[in-house]
């Protein structure tokens, strides 16, 4: 098989206050930030080299907590290591309420071409029970900064199902970040990790879960007002105005290309090795400034948890498993393989396949773990 361009990762672990729903490692010591990216540099020389690349990406934690000069820094030592294709995609996530045109306009200055903005809602009601930092005043203007920086990829977060939320509105939230016409949108299904504040409301009753058939009707909504409004789904969360703007790092994890994580809790995945460093930030500094990298763990996967996994992150976007190449991925058969979950007549309304691929339709994305579940029970390692 063609080898892929590799991805590169920056996890910055800063944030201002952790929102309620979030299970990413983050820290609030931001007096740390300057060990942090000496820590950064010095991991990036000790890291493997996965082959060339053509992503660097910088995500949280909340990365525009640290000032354009560091994402500057970062972005030389980072291409100073590693062989980068010419056109690389440099995006930085960003979080209303820490940044403003100045900042942005530095950002891009820095070599970062893509940003994305985390939203979440336009409704100050929402942000307040998510535990944002900003209002809805500052999404606004964020967006608009964006725009007088000079961002011309521009990706846009929203979160659904809050409890309460309406089709009304879902359809307001929706119109407004496509009247901001980014060139990407993010629609995620709020969760409820285990462990975090919100969960923790939940187990005592202080939240009332939006029912999974209510959630699954915003879904659908969302899939069709972004149809209507020129935006094409790639996969089950995301949507792009055309195929240039897909996310291009964020494919690789779905892909199987190889990717080096930087940063505390940052996975990387050199197949078939997947390994993930520390989480916490003193120990992941302390590991560097023993010039050790700072390895939590580390797993060799298995043919079939391979497979399990192709299946998966296949399923997830709208293109579906490629058949030919999972065959020649895993010297199978594909149709052979999964004859019976194919020909199962409780699954042709959830699944399509054609000569050379199998995807979900869009009754199918919202029982995708159940379908899942169907391909999983025939693996046969």
């Amino acid at each position: 098989m063609e080898t892929q361009p590799a991805g590169i990762y920056v996890h910055v672990p800063f944030c201002l206050r952790k929102c309620r729903y979030c299970d990413f490692y983050s820290a609030t010591e931001l007096n740390q930030r300057d060990a942090f990216v000496a820590a950064l540099q010095r991991e990036i020389e000790l890291v493997p080299d996965p082959g060339p690349a053509d992503t660097l990406y910088f995500g949280g934690g909340t990365p525009s907590l640290l000032d354009p000069g560091q994402v500057s820094a970062i972005i030389s030592a980072v291409q100073a290591r590693f062989s980068f294709l010419p056109d690389v995609e440099i995006t930085l996530e960003a979080n209303p309420g820490t940044v403003d045109e100045t900042t942005l306009a530095d950002f891009k200055a820095a070599g970062v071409n893509r940003l994305n903005l985390g939203i979440q809602s336009f409704e100050d009601r929402q942000l307040a029970f998510l535990g944002r930092i900003h209002t809805a005043s500052e999404a606004r203007q964020s967006i608009e900064a964006a725009r007088a920086a000079g961002f011309t990829n521009l990706g846009l977060d929203l979160i659904y199902g809050v409890p309460g939320q309406t089709v009304a509105d879902l359809g307001h939230a929706v119109a407004e970040a496509v009247a901001c016409q980014p060139e990407h949108l993010s629609c995620y299904l709020l969760t409820y990790e285990k462990g975090t504040p919100l969960d923790k409301a939940r187990e005592l009753g202080q939240v009332l879960l939006l029912p999974e058939k209510e959630s699954a009707h915003l879904f659908v909504e969302i899939r069709k007002l972004l149809a209507a409004s020129g935006y094409r789904q790639y996969e089950i969360s995301n949507f792009a105005r055309s195929k240039q703007y897909y996310s291009r790092h964020n494919r690789k994890y779905w892909n199987f290309a190889p990717y080096i994580g930087l940063g505390p809790a940052a996975h990387s995945f050199l197949e078939p090795v997947r390994y993930w460093n520390h989480r916490e930030l003193s120990v992941y500094l302390s590991a560097l400034e023993q010039d050790e990298l700072p390895l939590r763990a580390k797993e060799s996967l298995t043919p079939g948890q391979q497979m399990i996994e192709a299946v998966y992150l296949g399923l997830r976007q709208t293109t579906g498993i490629r058949i030919p190449a999972f065959d020649q991925k895993f010297a199978v058969d594909f149709k052979t393989l999964f004859q019976a979950v194919l020909s199962d007549p409780g699954l042709s309304e959830l699944l399509e396949t054609e000569e050379d691929f199998c995807r979900l339709t869009p009754q199918g994305m919202l029982v995708m773990d159940t379908v899942v579940g169907r391909f999983v029970e025939v693996i046969p390692f």
